[in-house]
């Protein structure tokens, strides 16, 4: 755990450095050097990262970043979506110019170039409650595990535990059915995205998860076919251009954030809790909801310098 927390922390920091430099000195990146389209491939179900919403259309946190640096950018982008696992093949096979956003290994670092960090975020394993409390990886051994084929959290699982156990599902749909189903007690995943599929499938109060224990805590890249460094300057340059006022506004939007702190006390009130089509219809119906905010706690609700309610909840509501 060790070694991979150095390699990570140099890869994230060798990302800032050139992502700093690219932000200094823009003139010397020719974003004129890249079409005036390209196509960004995105998962359908990584929320609230990037998705496929209700209407069919992409969105995220990291679909937002990507919107702000195409206006900032002048390049179109041509979202194409597909499973988790194919998003991969299709930046590798270059059926997609670029990657929304992912995390770093060797293995896809064999045929992906890597440019700047977007966001981070912990990853959890998650477990029935029906099972003896379990608060390490350890503890897993000799339960199935169910993970999405493809995601880093799968590498990182079967080096830890028989990797005949790690059971790979194509989407979250599949997963959630297996867990609802009995076939598992048992999965990981990011760890807003893992909260909000077991909330979306109805399980949230039969799955737990150690809150103060991530597996880790790792970072979004955006990345394009190996050896194609000028798209990911291009990439790069754009990036740069987000200052982060606008980022913070992108992370408010969707209740995340790098900081550890702005996490709620409770563990199935963190990030990730995306409003269903249906929630958003009755919203439009009931316009008028009293609150009563509690300053503290933020992304939830909070008051800025100037004493504004923000967070969540005022988002909500307006």
């Amino acid at each position: 755990m060790k070694r991979f927390r150095e390699k990570w922390a140099f890869r994230v920091a060798a990302a800032f450095l050139v992502w700093f430099v690219s932000s200094a000195s823009l003139s010397s990146v020719s974003l004129g050097a890249a079409s005036e389209k390209i196509s960004v491939a995105y998962c359908i179900d990584c929320v609230p990262f990037h998705f496929k919403d209700d209407d069919g259309n992409p969105a995220g946190l990291i679909i937002d970043l990507w919107r702000l640096w195409s206006e900032k950018t002048g390049i179109e982008i041509d979202f194409q979506a597909a499973s988790w696992d194919e998003t991969l093949r299709m930046v590798r096979d270059g059926k997609a110019d670029a990657h929304a956003g992912l995390f770093f290994n060797d293995e896809r670092n064999a045929y992906l170039e890597y440019g700047a960090p977007l966001v981070e975020t912990d990853t959890h394993f998650f477990t029935h409650r029906d099972l003896p409390a379990i608060d390490t990886v350890e503890g897993l051994a000799g339960h199935k595990v169910g993970v999405i084929s493809g995601d880093f959290v799968e590498g990182f699982l079967k080096e830890r535990l028989p990797p005949e156990t790690i059971v790979g599902f194509e989407s979250y749909e599949a997963l959630m059915g297996a867990l609802g189903n009995g076939e598992l007690k048992a999965f990981a995943a990011d760890t807003p995205t893992g909260i909000h599929h077991l909330k979306k499938s109805g399980l949230s109060e039969t799955f737990t998860f150690p809150a103060g224990k991530p597996l880790y805590r790792n970072g979004w890249f955006v990345a394009a076919g190996k050896g194609n460094t000028e798209l990911i300057s291009v990439i790069d340059g754009g990036m740069g251009l987000i200052n982060v006022r606008e980022r913070r506004k992108i992370a408010r939007r969707w209740g995340a954030g790098n900081d550890r702190k702005s996490a709620s006390p409770d563990p199935w009130k963190r990030v990730g809790d995306v409003l269903t089509k249906e929630e958003r219809q009755w919203l439009a119906e009931h316009p008028v909801i009293r609150l009563t905010p509690d300053p503290a706690f933020p992304p939830i609700e909070f008051f800025d310098d100037q004493g504004n309610f923000r967070g969540i909840g005022a988002e909500v509501t307006r």
